[in-house]
């Protein structure tokens, strides 16, 4: 126990350094990890071939009968926009769940940092044993931490990021519920192509809204026809 102890009080100087810098360093580095998307949008052609053929160049199968390309109906090509917009929305929320993890850690890491530093540069005991100039150098790491701190503000940006991925996460599960039942009217045989489109539109305004709330309040009001 006397060994640690000494052994603690002859590197004091170096332990305080070390650890003042992996706290701020750690804390300066998931603030970048938060503002970094996790996930690339990347766009894909899928061609389905029906098992058993293969469509050449020409058009034509390899048994030799041409099969004009299917027209799909407006419908369909409503849902396939609304299927778009549901992607969309789940990388917008994979995005807010990371930028919310990585801002709360950062934010951790800088109130650790500067709780340990400042009450190491408070003690009068490490005052008197630490070099000034060591003394200097752990001032400089709490005005750094305090500096990463008024910049990326990682408290504010992981509630930001978690009520986004909230509002995100009940968009997807309403949309889904939402398209589920459009598809069983449809296959009943009734047309829906108008609610489909409504959806895809409440969808994408919806996004909208979350992406950039401040937009939606700076948009004008129409004006009353009634007036």
């Amino acid at each position: 126990m006397h060994s640690i102890l000494g052994w603690i009080r002859a590197n004091l100087e170096l332990l305080a350094a070390v650890g003042g810098v992996i706290a701020v360093a750690s804390s300066l580095l998931a603030s970048l990890l938060s503002r970094i998307p996790e996930h690339l949008y990347k766009n894909f052609e899928t061609v389905i071939i029906p098992r058993g053929q293969q469509i050449s160049k020409s058009g034509r199968t390899l048994d030799g009968a041409y099969r004009p390309p299917r027209v799909p109906t407006p419908s369909q090509v409503a849902k396939e926009r609304v299927l778009a917009r549901i992607e969309e929305a789940r990388d917008a929320f994979r995005g807010q769940t990371s930028s919310a993890k990585w801002s709360g850690r950062s934010g951790n890491l800088l109130t650790v940092g500067q709780y340990i530093i400042g009450g190491l540069l408070a003690s009068s005991f490490v005052q008197e044993s630490l070099s000034p100039r060591l003394v200097g150098s752990l001032g400089l790491l709490v005005l750094l931490a305090s500096l990463i701190k008024q910049h990326f503000h990682p408290e504010a940006s992981a509630e930001t990021a978690c009520k986004k991925a909230a509002q995100l996460k009940g968009l997807i599960r309403t949309s889904e519920d939402q398209l589920a039942i459009l598809d069983a009217k449809i296959a009943s045989g009734q047309d829906h192509t108008d609610a489909m489109i409504s959806l895809l539109m409440t969808i994408t305004e919806r996004l909208t809204e979350i992406d950039t709330p401040e937009a939606i309040e700076q948009r004008p009001e129409l004006p009353d026809k009634s007036a």
